[in-house]
């Protein structure tokens, strides 16, 4: 079963998001601070991190820079799920390396979608970096 970490300060959208994504059967971590968010990170290796753009304070940035420079979780799809509609927000988020932003309030239905495509992508680019065993 694939494992999505949600970093989020909001209770309500946290149980929400988590409650969606475990009725997909996906494994479900969730994390309410900065620290803890990047703790799981690093500890699990998750298939995918779903983090809030606008949490606590555009700390979502930080968190994202964070992981990138992490050889454990650079690599690991991270999407920035927010309550607020703003294009600048959307091009830093992209800058920084996100691989998708979405709307909480618009997209709930396009974010299952979205976290299989970003999961599938990431576990191809993972197979195709394994060496291959030889039989020889």
């Amino acid at each position: 079963m694939k494992s999505i970490l949600i970093i989020d300060d909001c209770s309500e959208w946290l149980e929400r998001t988590k409650q969606l994504l475990e009725n997909s059967s996906f494994n479900v971590l969730t994390a309410n601070t900065k620290s803890e968010g990047i703790f799981m990170a690093k500890l699990t290796c998750p298939s995918l991190i779903l983090c809030d753009f606008l949490f606590m304070s555009n700390v979502g940035f930080s968190i994202l820079k964070e992981l990138s420079t992490d050889d454990r979780t650079r690599f690991i799809p991270f999407i920035f799920f927010t309550g607020q509609e703003n294009y600048e927000h959307f091009r830093k988020a992209m800058e920084l390396g996100a691989d998708d932003y979405l709307i909480k309030h618009r997209e709930a239905d396009q974010l299952i979608i979205t976290v299989k495509q970003k999961i599938k992508k990431y576990c191809t680019i993972c197979n195709i970096k394994k060496p291959r065993k030889s039989g020889v």
